[in-house]
């Protein structure tokens, strides 16, 4: 399961896998390209955002120049940690400041992104800041879609590798890469009202 929240400071994801079956590749990590390749791994994510929450109208084939796609992995010793993160597909660079548009170096170092092993599985603890998500508005109204696919490894009978994947799209058993008309739309709102003896919601804190 997935929940999301907002602020005027970012976007954050947290996606919890239940599999007491874990597959870890370690050999993976020693290949050349591996921190861009993190979606080879068991129980590695991809969070895809349009930011324009246009993908259903869209014209454009496969992505628009307004979606990313970000990938995620546990760390290399699969224990918890900072997550790998890669940057897979980003915007039109003129959408998200220009020459100051943050390098793939910059995102692999800079998303916060913590993994978390569980009793029956793990979990990633996401945040995004605002510069990571540009040209997404991030104020009550705003609506974008939000793809989220996780790739599921186990060991058949005869020892070979079967793989699958769950994603959250609205087509279910598709694949959420290069489809941003399928991605679900989240609408970013206010928190409700506290009841009165509470104190009022201070504009930082995170909104769901």
């Amino acid at each position: 399961g997935y929940k999301a929240a907002w602020c005027g400071k970012g976007l954050a994801l947290r996606v919890r896998i239940k599999d007491p079956d874990r597959v870890l590749f370690l050999a993976e990590w020693s290949r050349q390209g591996a921190d861009s390749q993190l979606w080879k791994h068991d129980w590695a994510i991809e969070v895809y955002i349009d930011t324009f929450g246009d993908g259903r109208t869209s014209k454009v084939k496969g992505y628009g120049d307004d979606d990313y796609r970000y990938d995620f992995a546990s760390p290399p010793d699969g224990k918890s940690g900072r997550a790998k993160v890669w940057r897979m597909q980003g915007v039109n660079q003129q959408l998200a400041d220009g020459l100051n548009y943050p390098t793939d170096e910059e995102v692999a170092e800079k998303v916060k992104a913590e993994f978390v092993l569980t009793k029956d599985g793990g979990e990633y603890r996401i945040f995004f800041d605002r510069r990571y998500l540009m040209p997404l508005e991030l104020r009550a109204g705003s609506v974008a879609g939000l793809g989220i696919l996780v790739h599921n490894r186990n060991r058949g009978e005869d020892g070979e590798i079967v793989y699958a994947a769950l994603s959250n799209t609205t087509e279910p058993g598709k694949h959420c890469a290069e489809a941003p008309r399928i991605w679900p739309l989240m609408l970013l709102s206010e928190a409700e009202p506290r009841s009165s003896s509470s104190s009022s919601q201070s504009d930082g804190e995170e909104r769901q």
